[in-house]
């Protein structure tokens, strides 16, 4: 697994190196909110972009489940915590806690300072299977697509808040796994 998130940081970097008519960098920080036919999962993150000009920009990021410490009980055999933070539709849960994405997005260019933009990307999440918050399974790493959209605040110079939608779909042996993200996020521009 931290092979896979390696190797997309990688894929991240070079693609954005090879933007080389960059106008500007920043820093995000998210927050999070997945749902589907996976259990709801709040969810903290990072990531970078790269504005290639005043339409196209290429993202980056990674997040993770965001889970109280006191909802936690350890694994059956000792294998690490297990979530129960889960709200069940049915006995059986898929729920994503981790994920790593790229992709590109496309901004309508204004002098406003409210920018709105379509993406489209992809990345490797984990998805962990439960059973009434027992796992039943090991974690499963699976790639998937998104599109989605949103919108940017420019509020100063060096900050902006964005926020978004995505719909991402996961191939998993013989189902298909919807993911549906709302989040928000603080940008910090670095040049």
């Amino acid at each position: 697994m931290k092979r896979l998130y390696a190797l997309a940081s990688v894929a991240f970097f070079v693609c954005a190196a090879s933007a080389s008519a960059q106008e500007s960098a920043a820093v995000r920080v998210i927050g999070a909110s997945a749902f589907g036919n996976a259990a709801p999962t709040p969810m903290i993150g990072g990531g970078l972009t790269f504005d290639r000009d005043e339409v196209v920009q290429v993202f980056g990021e990674a997040a993770m489940e965001v889970v109280p410490r006191d909802v936690q009980r350890a694994a059956p055999g000792g294998g690490g915590p297990i979530y129960a933070f889960v709200i069940l539709a049915s006995d059986v849960v898929n729920r994503v806690d981790r994920y790593a994405m790229g992709g590109v997005r496309l901004r309508h260019p204004t002098e406003a300072p409210a920018t709105f933009f379509v993406e489209f990307g992809g990345g490797a999440a984990r998805t962990l299977i439960q059973l009434t918050g027992e796992r039943i399974a090991s974690p499963d790493t699976l790639l998937f697509a998104s599109v989605g959209g949103g919108m940017f605040v420019k509020a100063s110079e060096t900050i902006g808040v964005e926020a978004g939608y995505r719909y991402g779909r996961m191939a998993s042996g013989s189902f298909l796994l919807n993911i549906n993200k709302v989040y928000a996020a603080l940008a910090f521009k670095l040049y």
